[in-house]
This record gives structure tokens, sequence and C-alpha cells, in this order.
């Protein structure tokens, strides 16, 4: 009977966790006693208090994004962007930015922390930024998938929150294409534009190639397109 109860005492359940968000928490005296979960109660040892404490934020989210959670349609990184905004921007923040669209996590801290800076330049609410007529034109473009609406509304977010640097970046990018360079080549700006240099970075496998581009880098200063780059920066 000893051995069986100390076997019992050892057992341990292994859920994702996704699973113990959906679990029962039962609280005594503000203190989580146990979840319940399938009718096994999971008690606070260290090894789960470790990934409770965690997560635990979570079980105040709205039912319909706990469900997400659970059912790893919203990784829980994503999650953890939602709860320090209030009801309504916290609905309208998750529908647009991770179920009608798609943003990785670094995307939607961003766009998230622009669209609070905008709240105060703009004195107006995040919810009513993201049910503008441009935001609804994307999300309704059946031409898109949800990666490439994802990227539009948080380019489109960045464009409001920054738009001289927005305006730069674009006439970067036009400027880039001209050069016509393969895929072998990136030319990249300093973060932000705050300095006036740019980065040429080449990849190739022999000298060949490595002639070729440079040759194309060459033609692009004669004629040129890189003083246009450069004219950018000021």
């Amino acid at each position: 009977m000893a051995e069986e109860q100390q076997f019992k005492r050892n057992i341990a359940f292994k859920y994702r966790i996704g699973t113990i968000l959906g679990g029962n928490p039962i609280l005594e005296e503000d203190k989580l006693r146990f979840i319940e979960i399938n009718n096994k109660r999971i008690v606070r040892i260290n090894l789960i208090a470790n990934i409770i404490d965690k997560y635990i934020d979570i079980l105040s989210l709205d039912t319909e994004i706990k469900k997400s959670v659970a059912d790893d349609d919203l990784e829980p990184e994503k999650a953890f962007l939602l709860i320090t905004l209030d009801g309504v921007e916290r609905d309208i923040v998750w529908r647009v930015l991770f179920r009608e669209a798609s943003t990785n996590v670094n995307e939607a801290k961003e766009t998230i922390r622009s669209l609070l800076d905008l709240k105060q330049i703009k004195q107006t609410g995040i919810a009513e930024i993201l049910s503008s007529g441009e935001i609804s034109h994307i999300i309704s473009d059946n031409k898109s998938n949800k990666r490439q609406k994802g990227e539009r509304i948080c380019g489109l977010i960045k464009s409001m929150r920054y738009p001289v640097i927005s305006k730069k970046e674009d006439e970067f990018e036009k400027s880039c294409r001209e050069l016509g360079l393969d895929n072998d080549v990136r030319v990249n700006h300093s973060r932000y534009f705050e300095g006036d240099e740019i980065r040429i970075t080449i990849k190739v496998s022999n000298e060949e190639k490595l002639r070729v581009n440079i040759e194309k880098l060459l033609s692009n200063i004669k004629n040129g397109t890189f003083k246009k780059i450069f004219s950018i920066f000021k």
C-alpha cells in the first residue's frame, strides 16, 4: 500500500500549454491551488508552477482569445502582447493582426507600439484606427493571403506613425530596384536612416559571379543611381 501511494505521488502528467490554459483553475484566497484538467488535479509543484506563473495572465483574456491559444491558432507570445490593452482594443487588435491577417511577434510588437503612440498623438482610439477604410480594404482583399495582409497592415501603421521615415524607405526601395542587381546582392540603409551610409553585401561562390556583380555596381555608380540613393539621406 505504501509503495502504491508513493507511486501515485510521483506520477507526472505532460500537457501542452494550450491544454493547461483551457483547464479550470481552482483558487483559494486568491492563490492558485490547482488546475483541473480531464478530472485530474494538477497541483502547483515547482516544475508546474514555473510554467503557470509565466502564462497565468493569459487566463484573464477573453474566452475567444483563450480558445485560439488552446487550439494553437494563436501563439502564447502573441497573446502576451494583448494583455496590456483594454477589452475593446484587445479584441480588434487580435482580430486584425492575428485572425484576419498574419503577423510575427516582432511585427505585432512594433505595430502595437505604434498604435499606442498614434492613440496619444491623434487623440483617437486604436479601434478607430484599425476600423479605417484603408485597413478594411486590406482585410477584404481576396487576392492577398493572410501573410501579405499582415505585412501591408503593419506597413500602413508604420507609415502613419513615422511618415517621413516611411517615405524615405519607399524611395530607397524604389531606387534599389532601379539598380537591377540580382538576389545575391543586398543594399541596406542604417536603422531609421540615422546614419548617412549604406551597406552592400555580395554573396557569391566563384570569381566570375563576383566580377559580374562588381561591374553592375560600378555601372550604377557611373549612371548616377547610387547618387540618387545617397541623396535620400539628406
